[in-house]
């Protein structure tokens, strides 16, 4: 297959054709009464249909379309609905609609003789209106049933929800929550004091629970190695600190803890075999995580316990350990799978390590797995981290399941930080309100961009509408309905409960969206759209790779 070069008007017309099937599909999974995608599973061990009712899978399951240049637009439209997801974890299925509606108008004023740069223009100030007045609106997260209100609002799972909201009530926004999944219905929670390092123990000869698999030491002795620990001399130092500090004649024998790459060989000896002759009491852990991630490992247990890490690429070696370099630590808590660590004191570094971490984790120019990594970090060195278990009966229900959690871990400190809407599309009709007296000033001046900013607040309209198209109600009276009753009641709170078709105030019915959510679908949307517009030619490939991700 030669490569190929498609030019305006072909390029265009079907790169929109692509973005816009995608778009009618994923518009299908919105709201309360969304539909399910039947998909022909690419992954399932025994090659079952699945069915798909969250918009960003169902982005991710569409690997290609027949047609060459059409494709061109759907997965333009597939990376932009997966962005959202990973960013905010709900609102891809309304960053479709506003992208699909805006595309759709733009292209009617472009087919009138609009340029469409000054269209881009105009859709890009009303955006910047459009994320003013959502955040004019926000309202702060109070409670605990704000949290599960918005929860159950982008889940539909209740016992999730609970569960959820509970976590991070009790966590706070800087929670760090892992999931773990059982082969049968289950939903429970745990707490953990301190931070949480993906580690093993070294050896099962250093379990003080031999059954559990785990060991656990209170106020114990912390040196931190960063490379391998296998000769007797290495732990010398710090087997005679311990034998030093060991009280005359007690019971009770030093506890140490040693975190290294991997400890084994005569170094592990050692450290087993005073263990077992109760000299010292001793736990070895390796961290698993590698490269710069495990440098931050090791740099976060030095802020925590106050121990220095000898690195030897920096000239350090564990046989030049003296007292000044070891910390201490509250409590240890080490198995086959991850280690915590508690420490009490040195608040003051630990300020400055969260302080440095927190402008990472808000800098939106860093990849997001950076910025997780530094939340995670912040939630481990303040003690915020909480496990969350989730089980059903089938593989399928359990992925099902699992995808709700993972979303509800992105909305929710979203919400904290960022504070709560009417849901149900309410909140962007607000906004497109706002979007439409800009574009009347920028009429006077020029209209144009008036154009593009009245394209972005019909855009804005269209989740409300689709939401109860879906749940087929006719959205024109409804959306007609809900101004009148808002504007004299002088309020935003009205919308339409699209399960009973009832009109009523969102906040008391229980239907919130997170404020975060709603400006990463709108902004993903807008930037989406306006490149699809905008394009003139398009690049066919010989022999493209299949791109599994998005």
């Amino acid at each position: 297959m030669q490569p190929s070069v498609l030019l305006a008007p072909a390029a265009g017309d079907a790169l929109f054709r692509g973005f816009d099937r995608l778009a009618e599909l994923l518009a299908y999974t919105l709201g309360p009464s969304q539909g399910h995608a039947l998909s022909e599973s690419l992954t399932s061990r025994a090659n079952r249909p699945e069915f798909v009712s969250d918009a960003a899978v169902l982005a991710r399951r569409m690997m290609q379309f027949p047609d060459r240049a059409e494709d061109v637009g759907a997965m333009l439209l597939r990376q932009l609905v997966w962005r959202v997801h990973l960013r905010a974890g709900d609102g891809s299925a309304t960053a479709a609609v506003v992208a699909q509606t805006l595309l759709r108008e733009g292209r009617r004023l472009v087919a009138g003789g609009a340029n469409p740069m000054r269209l881009r223009a105009g859709a890009e100030a009303g955006l910047q209106t459009a994320i003013a007045s959502i955040a004019s609106q926000a309202r702060p997260v109070r409670d605990y049933g704000d949290l599960i209100r918005l929860a159950l609002t982008a889940t539909g799972e209740e016992p999730l929800s609970i569960a959820l909201g509970e976590m991070f009530h009790n966590l706070g926004n800087g929670a760090h929550i892992d999931v773990e999944e059982f082969a049968a219905p289950y939903i429970e929670r745990d707490y953990h004091e301190g931070g949480r390092w993906k580690a093993r123990i070294s050896s099962p000869h250093l379990y003080t629970d031999a059954a559990a698999h785990k060991a656990t030491l209170t106020n114990c002795a912390v040196a931190l190695f960063d490379g391998d620990v296998t000769e007797f001399d290495q732990v010398e130092p710090l087997l005679r600190f311990a034998l030093e500090l060991a009280p005359d004649g007690g019971d009770t024998p030093v506890r140490v803890a040693l975190f290294a790459h991997e400890v084994r060989g005569e170094a592990l000896g050692a450290l087993i075999a005073n263990t077992q002759q109760k000299k010292i009491q001793a736990v070895a852990i390796d961290l698993r995580r590698a490269g710069a991630q495990r440098e931050a490992d090791f740099d976060d247990l030095a802020a925590l316990t106050g121990a220095t890490v000898i690195a030897p690429h920096a000239g350090g070696r564990l046989q030049a350990l003296g007292r000044s370099d070891i910390g201490m630590a509250t409590r240890v808590f080490a198995g086959t799978e991850d280690v915590i660590v508690a420490a009490e004191g040195r608040q003051a570094v630990r300020e400055k390590v969260i302080r440095s971490l927190n402008g990472r984790a808000r800098n939106r120019a860093l990849p997001d797995a950076e910025r997780d990594d530094a939340r995670f970090r912040i939630a481990r060195l303040i003690g915020q981290l909480g496990t969350l278990k989730i089980g059903a009966h089938t593989e399928a229900e359990r992925a099902s399941l699992r995808q709700k959690a993972d979303k509800g871990l992105r909305i929710l400190p979203l919400a904290l930080e960022e504070g709560w809407l009417p849901g149900g599309g309410g909140g962007l009709v607000a906004a497109a309100q706002a979007v439409s007296a800009r574009a009347s000033a920028l009429a006077e001046t020029d209209p144009e961009l008036a154009w593009g900013a009245r394209a972005l607040a019909t855009a804005l309209e269209a989740p409300f509408r689709r939401i109860l198209s879906n749940a087929r109600i006719d959205p024109a009276p409804k959306l007609a309905e809900v101004r009148a009753r808002n504007a004299k009641r002088g309020s935003k709170d009205f919308g339409v409960n699209a399960l009973r078709g009832e009109i009523v105030r969102m906040p008391e019915a229980g239907i919130l969206d997170a404020a975060g959510v709603m400006r990463e679908a709108i902004t993903a949307a807008v930037s989406g759209a306006m490149m699809a517009l905008s394009t003139d030619a398009t690049v066919l490939r010989s022999n493209p790779p299949l791109v599994y991700e998005p």
